[in-house]
């Protein structure tokens, strides 16, 4: 496979290669590229999510824009995790006798994942949106879990279906669907930040007491983080929305390799990034993280101690 991989120029080929052994090479070359692309982010992805998601499970907090983050890092770990599992069945080949339905299942919940993470990008912005505009108001939890519960399993009967059936035109009826969708997320979050931030630059022009700077600065510290989280929304789902664009009307524009990409990295790449953003922008999950590397240090430093005086104790 390494020699394959080997793309030497063309003065210098053999001339007994084949056109189609030239070919060959090029489709392992845009494998292997795509293999250490995607599987450098899955597991970035689920290592980031995973310690992400402990931080806020054991600092569980009841305020909805927390809730909100907790649920946009589960359904970020699922994307990461499932786009892992469907990458492995679908080109190593120890899984080559794995049944269809098992396939299409984890492709189905791949992309149920990833519209979910979508929706709650876009209800947060909302939810962000509406506490800057109104901050003595709060919304409803029980409709905003209804809405989320509602869309996923939405989401989770349209993918199903249309892995199911396998026909290219309920596939490209998916892929409309799902493009309008991206669109009307984009839309939304760049809407939704555009007011908010707006509204914090009036707010900021005001003269604030002393006793509520604490809470404006909570609440810009917050509008923030949503505003970065959404920034990497649009950015990557743009680029997913063009490639998407090209494929329902069958342009050949963009190759292959650039194509599964996108579908396996780039976004993906999105929910690997998010707790990055959370760390960056959370001093309690700094010192978090930092009390817990301080603690495992000392654990190590002690056992060492012990050790070494338990060896003392036998020489003597």
């Amino acid at each position: 496979m390494t020699s394959s991989l080997r793309l030497l120029p063309k003065s210098t080929r053999n001339d007994s290669i084949t056109e189609n052994e030239e070919e060959q090479v090029f489709e392992d070359f845009e494998l292997m590229v795509l293999i250490y692309i995607s599987g450098s982010i899955c597991v970035t992805g689920v290592i980031s999510n995973s310690l992400s998601l402990s931080f806020f499970l054991l600092n569980w907090s009841k305020r909805l824009g927390e809730k909100l983050l907790v649920l946009l890092n589960i359904f970020d770990l699922a994307v990461c995790l499932t786009d892992a599992i469907n990458f492995s069945l679908s080109y190593h080949p120890s899984f080559n006798n794995v049944h269809e339905i098992i396939k299409g299942l984890f492709l189905a919940s791949y992309f149920t994942f990833l519209e979910c993470t979508g929706f709650v990008t876009t209800l947060m912005t909302l939810v962000r949106t509406f506490a800057t505009y109104f901050p003595f108001s709060k919304p409803n939890e029980k409709y905003l879990t209804w809405s989320w519960v509602a869309f996923f399993m939405h989401s989770a009967v349209k993918s199903a279906v249309t892995v199911g059936l396998n026909d290219s035109f309920a596939i490209k009826v998916y892929n409309i669907l799902l493009l309008v969708s991206l669109f009307v997320n984009i839309f939304v979050v760049f809407v939704a930040n555009i007011l908010t931030m707006a509204k914090l630059l009036f707010n900021a022009k005001r003269i604030i007491s002393r006793a509520v700077q604490p809470s404006a600065r909570k609440n810009r510290e917050a509008t923030v983080t949503i505003f970065i989280l959404s920034a990497c929304f649009c950015t990557l789902n743009l680029i997913y929305a063009i490639v998407l664009c090209n494929v329902i009307l069958g342009k050949e524009t963009i190759s292959v390799m650039f194509r599964n990409v996108i579908v396996f990295g780039t976004i993906p790449l999105n929910s690997a990034l998010n707790p990055f953003v959370y760390f960056i922008r959370k001093r309690a999950m700094r010192r978090f993280f930092s009390n817990l590397s301080r603690c495992s240090c000392a654990k190590t430093e002690v056992s060492q101690l012990s050790t070494a005086s338990v060896a003392v104790n036998s020489m003597a």
